[in-house]
């Protein structure tokens, strides 16, 4: 947690779905604060980052002012993709283990 936050402050990033499952977000919570949907092919989107499983980040909502520097909009955009990498590693690793506990089950 990051110093000075009130211990119910919620991680800087989050990955959050919509309730059908169909659309999928990240959150920046600290400023510059957004949402950006996380999508395959994001067309007509009037920013849009490559993410590096193929992806695109795109649709931002502000609720901040957006960094004033590309600098400091691409050093932004880096750390998205990697909470999303991130993320994405650790449901990974859960559909391993419960792969594995399935393959446990099979054999029992």
């Amino acid at each position: 947690m990051a110093r000075g936050l009130h211990p119910s402050a919620p991680d800087e990033w989050l990955v959050a779905e919509n309730i059908d499952g169909g659309r999928t977000f990240v959150v920046h919570t600290r400023p510059p604060r957004f949402i950006a949907e996380v999508c395959d092919e994001c067309q007509l989107a009037p920013l849009m980052a490559a993410l590096s499983n193929g992806q695109e980040l795109a649709w931002f909502v502000w609720q901040d002012p957006p960094p004033a520097s590309e600098e400091a909009l691409l050093d932004l955009l880096g750390r998205a993709d990697a909470a999303l990498t991130a993320y994405d590693g650790i449901l990974d690793a859960d559909a391993r283990r419960a792969k594995d506990g399935d393959d446990e089950d099979d054999e029992g």
